[in-house]
């Protein structure tokens, strides 16, 4: 909808809303592992380093210096305008967090470390779900994490199922204290009835909105780094990872 609306005119908003995220991914100690069209695929070491990632994003997502003729236009409030009630300015980026063991593999032409497996997979699912300006994060992230974040309201959203997986997520939704009042429409998916069996869980972290995806990696640093850590602080990307870290899932739901 963007793209047709400002078509070459959207290339700047674009290059702001990477500006910020590539600025935040270096902050956080993040890895751009890759980018897919207007989507962020990034891998952290440490959940904490992921979740602050998503927060210190959608904040500074809110406050950017976005041109008028995309906060104006009145047809563009609720996709990437100001709404009605502030909470919303900009462009709308879901983000979505997963802790888990992807298989590494570097890529033969671009020597960079890309990731592959059911955890990227699971990661990219529970992005998937969410709205734009919304963070979910899924239970192995979010259980690493949540003795160790503060001004964040965290909404359990529930057991959902996921596309093409078998095996459920229980998603919770984080909102940053400045952004508390935002609401978001239930997530796209279908709630699980609760049942008496045991949840196995994968360790991953994984937004029209844009999208980025965060992702864990639970699994030794060393080849996270690969060759140098300037290199993939300053690569691009599109999801991300974060290592040893819980995804939680904290939204509102309104009809």
């Amino acid at each position: 909808m963007l793209w047709e609306r400002f078509r070459s005119d959207f290339k700047d908003l674009l290059d702001l809303h990477n500006a910020i995220i590539r600025n935040e991914i270096v902050i956080h100690e993040g890895y751009e592992v890759k980018t897919e069209g207007d989507a962020f695929m990034v891998a952290f070491s440490d959940a904490r380093h992921a979740v602050q990632f998503c927060l210190k994003s959608q904040e500074n997502l809110h406050k950017a210096d976005w041109p008028q003729r995309l906060l104006e236009p009145p047809d563009l409030k609720d996709v990437a305008g100001v709404s009605e009630d502030g909470a919303f300015r900009g462009l709308r980026v879901r983000m979505g967090i997963h802790t888990g063991e992807p298989r590494c593999e570097r890529d033969p032409m671009s020597g960079r470390m890309d990731y592959f497996g059911t955890a990227v997979n699971r990661a990219a699912r529970v992005g998937g779900v969410g709205h734009g300006g919304q963070i979910v994060i899924s239970e192995s992230s979010y259980s690493q994490v949540q003795d160790d974040i503060d001004d964040v309201v965290v909404t359990d959203l529930g057991l959902i199922s996921l596309k093409g997986l078998e095996r459920p997520e229980r998603i919770r939704q984080l909102q940053p204290g400045s952004l508390a009042e935002r609401t978001f429409p239930c997530l796209k998916s279908q709630n699980v009835k609760n049942t008496n069996l045991p949840l196995q869980l994968d360790s991953f972290v994984g937004v029209p909105s844009f999208a980025t995806r965060a992702f864990v990696w639970n699994a030794s640093g060393s080849r996270l780094r690969g060759r140098s850590d300037t290199s993939f602080r300053f690569s691009t990307a599109a999801p991300f990872c974060v290592q040893n870290g819980n995804v939680s899932t904290a939204t509102k739901c309104s009809r």
